[in-house]
C-alpha cells in the first residue's frame, strides 16, 4: 500500500532518547532513485532535511516528554508520511 516503502530507521518507535544529547535520525524509502528530499519534524517543527540515502538528520531536542517524529518524503510520484512516537528523558 501507500507508504509501505518508507520507514523511520531511528530512533525506532516508544524509544527513549536522552535530552540535550545529539540524535540520528535516519529513514530508508524502497525506491531511492525517486526521492528529491525528506523533511523531518519533530511536534511538528522542522529539523532538517536530507536527499541522500540514509537520509541522515541530527537533531539535539531540548525539551523533555513524548515527542513526535514525522518524516515527509518528496518523490518524483508525490509525497509520503512517515510518523512514529518517542520520549526524550
Amino acid at each position: 500500500g501507500v507508504g509501505a516503502g518508507f520507514h523511520i530507521l531511528s530512533p525506532t518507535p516508544g524509544s527513549f532518547v536522552p535530552v540535550g544529547r545529539p540524535m540520528t535520525i535516519t529513514s530508508s524509502y524502497s525506491s531511492p532513485a525517486n526521492v528529491i528530499q525528506i523533511t523531518y519534524m519533530v511536534n511538528g517543527i522542522p529539523i532538517g532535511t536530507a536527499n541522500q540515502p540514509p537520509y541522515a538528520v541530527t537533531h539535539v531536542p531540548n525539551i523533555s516528554g513524548p515527542a513526535s517524529l514525522q518524516a515527509i518524503v518528496q518523490t518524483t510520484a508525490g509525497t509520503e508520511t512517515s510518523q512514529i512516537p518517542f520520549t526524550v528523558q
